[in-house]
């Protein structure tokens, strides 16, 4: 048994720790918490994390929640390829970390969220509505990834993890990113790595 658990589902914000985890080669257990099931709200999980989300680490004794703190923190800690090699790298890591979790993660919270209603009940104005709110945001990232090939320069590190996990559900609803061919061919990069596919393919502990 590892010292390292993580509390959550593959098909959930839990899979972005899942598969920081798998990138530097980390040990873990996944406790199964199904947010879908009211798991999250049970009085022994809320003990860990009082905002009855996912996912939550525990670390041997020590506990932490929110996803992109946790994997800035597995990097610091157990450090790896993926790690930022100084501290120049891991201030830019959290920094568009930030970034991600402002002007991308609502976005892409919208577009999730739409398409897991049934088909009927689908509102067609979202990737319209998202086009509108991402905006700038994805104009900033593909003139970035014009002059990088990741998103701290030429390989992949904990910042791709976090910007792309925030991105993820415009690959899985359909969302069209042609006019951003850069940001269409890193994410498409990113959310196949083997590390990325061996998390959803995760199992629970016993």
């Amino acid at each position: 048994m590892s010292s390292l658990k993580v509390y959550g589902t593959p098909f959930s914000r839990a899979h972005r720790t899942m598969w920081m985890a798998k990138e530097l080669g980390i040990e873990f257990d996944l406790v199964s918490v199904d947010q879908t099931k009211g798991e999250t709200k049970l009085p022994d999980y809320l003990k860990i994390n009082p905002n009855g989300l996912i996912p939550t680490i525990k670390d041997g004794d020590f506990i932490l929640w929110e996803s992109l703190a946790i994997n800035l923190y597995l990097c610091k800690k157990y450090g790896g390829a993926a790690a930022p090699a100084n501290l120049e790298e891991e201030a830019q890591a959290t920094q568009w970390s930030m970034w991600a979790l402002n002007y991308v993660e609502p976005g892409g919270v919208m577009l999730i969220q739409n398409f897991l209603k049934p088909e009927a009940d689908r509102d067609p104005t979202t990737h319209s509505r998202v086009r509108e709110f991402w905006g700038m945001a994805l104009d900033i990232l593909e003139a970035h990834l014009t002059q990088n090939k990741f998103i701290l320069g030429d390989r992949f590190t904990v910042a791709d993890v976090n910007v792309a996990s925030c991105m993820g559900p415009a690959m899985r609803t359909g969302y069209d990113l042609s006019d951003h061919p850069k940001i269409e061919a890193w994410l498409k990069g990113c959310l196949t790595r083997p590390a990325s596919s061996a998390a959803r393919e995760t199992v629970a502990a016993a």
